[in-house]
């Protein structure tokens, strides 16, 4: 009987659409749900914050190949969730090699440097290529304090070059 009242809580969370309940039934290895499919889809709906999507990401066993992939894709479409990539990267297996390619890139864009160097062993990534991404960083926040700019523009990027000039 008790396996009856569990089925009858989750149908209920997913009526409600009870986001902390969602996660929990995603992220349970041993979780027998029989409407996984909408689960997710409802999850995919309510998440709202890099934080939830990884932590369905780092334990997804029972999510289908094409439902972690949408899940990947959604984490490496979110803004401000390089912090949270750099955990899916460093602890979840089934990544693929464009996955991992895709995070890696995130994780150099938004990623704290803090974050990238106490992970640097799991991601891979050697202490010149630390070095380089903060001599980048350093060389953004520069450019954009002497020109004002709050964020980095593609001119910004290139080895602290300034705007081309505009030849007449």
């Amino acid at each position: 009987m008790r396996f009856g009242v569990r089925s009858i809580r989750r149908q209920e969370a997913i009526d409600e659409r009870h986001l902390p309940t969602l996660v929990q039934l995603l992220t349970l290895d041993n979780s027998h749900l029989v409407d996984r499919d909408r689960a997710f889809a409802l999850f995919m709906d309510l998440a709202n914050s890099p934080e939830i999507l990884a932590t369905v990401a780092r334990k997804s066993s029972i999510l289908s190949a094409s439902q972690f992939d949408e899940l990947i894709k959604r984490i490496l479409a979110s803004p401000g969730c390089g912090n949270e990539a750099v955990t899916v990267l460093s602890k979840v297996n089934r990544l693929t090699e464009e996955h991992r390619r895709e995070l890696r890139a995130k994780v150099f864009r938004e990623a704290s440097l803090a974050v990238i160097a106490n992970n640097a062993t799991a991601l891979r990534i050697s202490d010149a290529e630390i070095a380089q991404l903060a001599s980048t960083r350093a060389c953004l926040v520069g450019a954009n304090a002497r020109s004002g700019r709050t964020g980095p523009d593609k001119y910004s990027v290139r080895g602290c070059r300034s705007r081309p000039s505009r030849k007449p």
